[in-house]
């Protein structure tokens, strides 16, 4: 073989493995050919596969709205906070115990403007078994709180946000927008519900770092009284 057939079956060598190499990539996570329910599945599984994430956005509750910015992973530690009607509240959860602290103004429709100048910034001991809080909290609670269908799924376009390829599935009964990604794992990357606001989805499986807060900065919730 000439030197010239040599570098043109050396071309055509590198060109094939390129072209195998973009195909397995152009492949994404495999969902892309799927329906809108199996996709929604697919999605699930890996939200149950999944350790930790981080959630952030705007929403409406109550013609209110609401801001937040959470990560909690699947060992119950969680820290964030949520924004709503002017006033702060911040969480933290370690192994499962959960607290909060909140501003001034917060403190003062609850207990009273004296009371709210020493609670503020201080953290408050949530009770066991309090549902607000677990389901703000807890990995698995909180997810399926927002991610469920309420009817069946259809599909929307393909597009992409922060360079990852997704899909968006439409829940057929209140016209919500999911979007799945369609590389790596198809984990949830936004979630536009349809009375205002969008969450979006980021930091999966990384590592939830949190401290429980200092013991002369916790309050016992039995001391708290409510303002008159």
């Amino acid at each position: 073989m000439s030197s010239a057939h040599r570098r043109c079956a050396v071309v055509r060598a590198v060109a094939g493995c390129a072209l195998l190499l973009f195909a397995a990539c152009s492949h994404g996570n495999g969902v892309a050919g799927l329906a809108a329910d199996e996709i929604f599945q697919r999605m699930t599984t890996a939200m149950a596969n999944s350790t930790s994430v981080r959630v952030v956005g705007t929403g409406v509750q109550d013609d209110s709205s609401v801001s937040v910015d959470l990560r909690l992973d699947t060992a119950g530690n969680a820290y964030g906070h949520v924004d709503s009607r002017g006033q702060r509240i911040d969480v933290v959860a370690v192994e499962g115990a959960v607290y909060f602290s909140a501003d001034a103004s917060f403190w003062t429709a609850q207990v009273g403007a004296a009371a709210a100048q020493e609670l503020s910034g201080r953290f408050v001991e949530v009770p066991e078994g309090d549902s607000m809080f677990a389901d703000l909290v807890d990995y698995d609670r909180f997810l399926d709180t927002l991610l469920v269908a309420e009817g069946d799924v259809d599909r929307g376009a393909e597009s992409s946000i922060d360079g990852i390829a997704v899909v968006e599935l439409i829940d057929t009964a209140d016209e919500g927008s999911l979007f799945v990604a369609l590389e790596g794992e198809p984990l949830p990357q936004k979630l536009v519900p349809v009375d205002g606001g969008e969450l979006i989805f980021s930091d999966w499986n990384s590592d939830v770092s949190v401290e429980r807060p200092a013991a002369d900065q916790i309050v016992d919730p039995s001391a708290l009284v409510p303002a008159p």
